[in-house]
């Protein structure tokens, strides 16, 4: 039988391996310390976020320093027509607003749509702080304006949506379809609050035009019978804007 001997073992060294690496969690633990601790003592606080700024609601009266009164067209010098001069020096001496402004607007027989949203945003700056109160010709723009701009208020005085057949009418560029179409939606979502007065006796303005414009706009609206176009001084008017602002 031939007897086979077992291979000696080979002097020949091997690759030496690298110890594996021991965590830090666990030499800490092996050292008799919680690593939990050092955790804690090296953890920092996230920065704390900036306070949010607090705003006001829209359309509020904490909110409202300012009034604008936009006149029809035709309404030159505006201290001495209809009832422009009565319901600013009222409002002034109610002291309801920081700033009553009645100014002389440009272009006022035509009452081009251009020229005077380009005087009400950049001349009065109406803004979120600004009840706009316009009257007749002064109402079509103020609603234009509020399919661009956010307004605080809006008070219309006799609106009308269509240019009842006056080629007049139709070239100061309000109405549709020249105008293009009403952005109702764009009105409510950009105005505090809207209230609206029309009269049934209106020779220039049929009723059926503000009612239109109520259900459109789903505003506060007042029908009065003896007001006629609003061409005189309304107590209803000043009553209805110094509750607003109460």
């Amino acid at each position: 039988m031939e007897i086979h001997e077992p291979p000696k073992a080979s002097n020949k060294e091997g690759p030496v391996l690298a110890e594996p690496a021991v965590p830090t969690w666990v030499e800490a633990f092996l050292e008799g310390s919680d690593p939990r601790d050092h955790a804690a003592s090296t953890w920092k606080d996230p920065p704390e976020a900036p306070p949010l700024e607090k705003t006001m609601e829209l359309g509020t009266a904490s909110s409202l320093t300012r009034c604008v009164i936009a006149p029809g067209n035709g309404c030159t010098p505006i201290q001495e027509s209809n009832w422009y001069a009565w319901l600013a020096e009222n409002l002034r001496h109610q002291d309801l607003f920081q700033e009553v402004l009645l100014r002389d607007f440009p272009d006022p027989y035509e009452a081009k749509r251009e020229v005077w949203l380009k005087f009400l945003k950049e001349d009065l700056a109406v803004g979120p702080d600004t009840v706009l109160v316009g009257h007749s010709s002064g109402a079509e723009a103020a609603m234009r304006l509020a399919e661009q701009e956010v307004v605080g208020g809006l008070v219309l005085v006799a609106a009308c949506h269509s240019d009842l057949g006056d080629p007049g009418e139709r070239a100061s560029g309000y109405y549709p379809p020249q105008g293009g179409p009403w952005n109702w939606a764009a009105i409510r979502k950009n105005t505090g609050w809207i209230v609206q007065l029309h009269s049934r006796d209106d020779p220039l303005v049929p009723v059926s035009e503000g009612r239109a414009v109520a259900q459109e706009l789903n505003s506060e609206y007042r029908e009065m019978d003896d007001q006629s176009h609003f061409f005189e001084p309304c107590e209803d008017l000043l009553k209805v804007i110094c509750a607003k602002l109460a």
